[in-house]
């Protein structure tokens, strides 16, 4: 009988845009969001090894929660209303200064790719310490 192997041997390279339907820019010192792999997808896992933003930018960190393993299927999906109320642990993955990029997107490559399992929700946060509240650009 044959037998497949469980797990890729390889690894798929794939940047990913998201756009947005109303195009109307915001900016403030940083912003953070959930991000939640899907649980049915054929994955092992998936590296996330860049965030790419624009603004004024300046001296910018991005930072991630502590891993405490949580996932859609059980706390995870009270992450963000536990950060709301408690907070959590994080860990810096980025500390770098940028010049101002407002049209055009500026990478933060990470030291280190993050790995993500489906099912995993994690919080991430990008902040800039420019003095000004045009520093990061997020579109709704």
């Amino acid at each position: 009988s044959l037998t497949r192997p469980t797990k890729a041997t390889y690894v798929s390279h794939e940047d990913v845009t998201i756009d947005t339907l109303d195009h109307q820019d915001h900016t403030f010192c940083g912003v953070m969001f959930p991000l939640r792999i899907k649980e049915d997808f054929p994955v092992d896992r998936i590296l996330l090894k860049s965030i790419s933003v624009r603004g004024r930018l300046g001296p910018m960190t991005v930072w991630i929660d502590e891993d405490n393993g949580s996932d859609a299927s059980s706390e995870g999906k009270k992450k963000y209303e536990q950060l709301q109320r408690y907070g959590l642990t994080w860990n810096k993955i980025y500390d770098k200064v940028h010049s101002p990029s407002m049209k055009h997107f500026c990478e933060l490559t990470f030291a280190w790719p993050l790995s993500f399992r489906p099912g995993e929700i994690r919080t991430i946060y990008i902040h800039s310490s420019d003095l000004s509240d045009k520093a990061v650009v997020y579109d709704n």
